[in-house]
């Protein structure tokens, strides 16, 4: 039959062994969480900044066209302004008008021509601060999802726990008296 103090002292290396495996154990686990966590975070931050890239070109885009668009109604409007003016001139050469009234008239289509051209350039402002906006809208939902993504911590096991668990399976071990005596004979020697 086994001697109880070897036997006892069997138990206590298995427990403090187990200890240790646990540890190591969860410590692979949280580190494996770890880099799992923060290769998702890569990925969404790498998705994120290229949706965001494509949403600033198709931003861009759109507003090149506001603008091309802009420019070529300005140019109708003074074209056509040109055209009217020049055909009202001729008009007064022709039938021997002139003077105030036809003054007032050339006046007329410069001040609506100005109008035009004033309102298509704040409609033209206003279209490319709202693509502006969205812009700003864009970058604020990538900056979310990358935020949203960001790896929490992960709690590893506890190393303070495992010398918790040496300690506690070491003072059961030698809490007993024989097993005490055992391997810390008194003064006297063996008796």
């Amino acid at each position: 039959m086994c001697d109880p103090v070897i036997f006892a002292a069997v138990s206590t290396a298995a427990a403090i062994g187990g200890s240790v495996i646990n540890y190591q154990t969860q410590s692979a686990q949280a580190e494996a969480q770890r880099r799992y966590q923060q290769q998702v975070f890569e990925q969404t931050k790498t998705l994120a900044n290229a949706n965001l890239v494509n949403q600033y070109a198709a931003i861009t885009r759109r507003q090149v066209e506001e603008q091309t668009k802009a420019s070529q109604e300005i140019s109708e409007i003074v074209q056509q302004a040109r055209s009217a003016k020049a055909t009202a001139y001729a008009s007064s050469i022709e039938s021997g008008v002139a003077g105030l009234s036809v003054d007032a008239l050339l006046d007329n289509y410069a001040m609506r021509e100005s109008m035009f051209i004033q309102r298509t350039q704040a409609q033209e402002r206003a279209v490319l601060d709202q693509l502006r906006n969205e812009a700003m809208g864009y970058s604020y939902q990538a900056t979310g999802r990358i935020v949203g993504a960001t790896p929490e911590p992960i709690s590893g096991p506890s190393g303070l726990a495992l010398a918790a668990s040496i300690t506690g399976a070491t003072f059961d071990f030698f809490g007993t008296e024989e097993n005490f005596e055992y391997f810390f004979p008194g003064p006297g020697g063996d008796d």
